[in-house]
């Protein structure tokens, strides 16, 4: 069984077909990449809704017309994980109208607390699921019905408990980690180490917008994250201000891994970066950077801890200056409700996270 993994995808913009036409044309290259695969994968980070107010509290919007599951189509995914910290952008309804489109077109997803998703063919067996960390900062996280799957130890280790008994291999959809880095941080690391001791599995990381390495260690797959797939500036933001995207977030990776029983048997990565007007192709430069990234993963923890804060200071230089015009663009209740469910996110993060950070 071969599978496609895939980065974030949000169908906005130049990925918008109800915006352009010329998407067909741009997803070409990524479908003709994924076409021997038996399923394909990756994280919807657009409602896929026709509403177009909210009063969700967030600091950026995504949303994308229902007429775009077809770009999903056409591009062979089979399958999406809504465990982001966009899937409420618009609301429950708007996750609600996602999850109708999806089910009335034949894309299973995960990651909304429900059943997880099996992949088989023949002998060959995966059971797939989706996690959204705190460090994300979405919203309805829980266990009720339509809320996304926490992130944390004791969720991961009855997925892959659950995946074992059933004979399966786990395949973890995960939302975490901060934007825009290029090295996962220790604590997240020290889960997913911790776990691959006692279990095999696949780490499907998503979220930061910025490919960064992946590494075997023992029998799983640890893909930390592949960058944005399909992602344009975005528009909609609480205080008004535009997201715009760079050469950095224009990069990613297709991993392709095959599955023999309940096994990896083989995984190969391809490195692809996105011109200014969409358009993809596979880069050697991009796989050299990856090739960098996923080298610096043998280092200690506290040498990729040096590596991560040497690019928040620097991530930080370049960023607005914190000045009486930056608080000013951004009372609003909106951005404020952002700021507050932030910092009670980093709270809770910091006591389900706490015995990885020591």
């Amino acid at each position: 069984m071969r599978i496609a993994l895939l980065g974030d995808v949000s169908l906005t913009g130049m990925f918008d077909s109800s915006q352009s036409e010329e998407v067909f044309q741009r997803i070409k290259l990524i479908k003709q990449l994924v076409d021997d695969c038996d399923y394909v994968i990756c994280n919807l980070e657009s409602p896929l809704t026709e509403r177009t107010k909210t009063m969700v509290c967030k600091g950026a919007y995504l949303r994308s017309d229902p007429c775009n599951i077809e770009v999903l189509k056409s591009m062979g995914i089979t399958h999406v994980t809504l465990a982001n910290n966009h899937v409420f952008d618009y609301g429950k309804r708007g996750a609600k109208d996602t999850v109708s489109v999806l089910d009335k077109h034949g894309i299973k997803y995960c990651g909304l607390c429900g059943e997880p998703v099996m992949l088989s063919k023949e002998s060959d067996r995966a059971l797939l699921d989706g996690f959204c960390c705190y460090s994300a900062n979405g919203i309805h996280y829980g266990s009720k019905p339509l809320s996304v799957k926490l992130l944390s130890y004791d969720n991961l280790k009855g997925f892959f408990d659950r995946a074992l008994s059933e004979k399966c291999l786990p395949i973890a959809s995960v939302h975490f980690g901060v934007e825009r880095l290029h090295y996962p941080a220790a604590e997240h690391l020290k889960l997913f180490y911790s776990l691959s001791d006692e279990y095999s599995f696949v780490l499907h990381g998503n979220h930061t917008h910025s490919i960064q390495g992946y590494e075997k260690n023992n029998d799983s797959l640890l893909i930390y994250s592949q960058g944005n797939l399909l992602f344009d500036d975005v528009l909609t933001t609480s205080i008004g201000a535009q997201v715009k995207q760079n050469n950095e977030t224009r990069k990613t990776y297709v991993m392709k891994l095959d599955v023999f029983g309940t096994s990896i048997h083989n995984y190969e990565s391809i490195a692809i970066q996105f011109d200014d007007d969409g358009y993809p192709s596979i880069d050697k430069k991009v796989d050299e950077e990856l090739r960098n990234y996923c080298q610096s993963l043998i280092y200690n923890k506290e040498h990729i801890t040096e590596l991560r804060n040497e690019e928040l200071k620097i991530d930080r230089q370049n960023s607005e200056p914190r000045n009486i015009k930056f608080y000013f663009h951004r009372l609003n209740l909106k951005y404020i409700g952002a700021f507050i469910n932030g910092k009670i996110h980093s709270s809770k993060y910091k006591k389900l996270f706490s015995k990885f950070m020591e």
